[in-house]
């Protein structure tokens, strides 16, 4: 409600309190004819002065209402935006964060050598195990999707997992054999990788 609506229900007020104190003190004065009319008067104007302020008080409560509602709307289309924001901000940092681990991952396949069984070389033989650590981590966290993932990197992660898991010597420099450096989270993703292998049109062919 504007100002110009309160200072008018502010006015039916004070006319109504008035009319009332004329009205109280009339009430103790002689009983006249002219006092009668002058009382009659007063009420009449009590009479109209209530029907003002209860005609201000149902304006001001559509008033009211009308405002909530119209908050109420605004903060659903603020609510909603806030929420595409985030789904819309999510989908961004999900994206920069799976472009992210797949560069990680290119880099670290790049680096990868052989790994000798019969004289294994420490640094190559942590690096393997670093790359299949990475990539089973991406495989099972589901950050980049698996039947890319197995055709890119299935054959390498297969064999080097194979040369890791032949290693029965302890490492130069270490007291690690080379199975040794083989986590859960490696050997499931490899059984999941050989199982990938057996369905029918598989790019890959499975290993021994």
């Amino acid at each position: 409600m504007n100002a110009s609506n309160w200072i008018a229900l502010g006015s039916a007020v004070a006319a109504a309190f008035s009319a009332f104190s004329a009205w109280k003190s009339m009430n103790t004065a002689q009983t006249t004819s002219e006092t009668n009319e002058q009382m009659s008067k007063s009420a009449n104007q009590i009479a109209a002065a209530a029907n003002e302020i209860s005609q201000k008080a149902l304006d001001t409560n559509w008033e009211m209402s009308r405002s909530a509602n119209q908050i109420a709307a605004a903060a659903n289309e603020i609510s909603q935006k806030a929420l595409t924001l985030n789904e819309s901000t999510f989908a961004t940092n999900v994206n920069m964060f799976q472009r992210q681990f797949i560069f990680e991952l290119h880099k670290t396949w790049e680096r990868i050598h052989d790994v000798s069984q019969e004289t294994p070389d420490t640094e190559d033989a942590i690096k393997g195990a670093n790359a299949l650590t990475l990539t089973a981590a991406i495989w099972l966290h589901d950050v980049m999707d698996k039947t890319i993932l197995h055709q890119t990197y299935g054959s390498s992660y297969i064999e080097l997992y194979q040369s890791l898991d032949r290693i029965d010597k302890v490492l130069p420099g270490t007291t690690k054999r080379g199975r040794d450096l083989i986590t859960d989270a490696i050997r499931t993703v490899y059984n999941q990788m050989q199982a990938k292998n057996e369905v029918p049109g598989s790019s890959l062919k499975a290993n021994s």
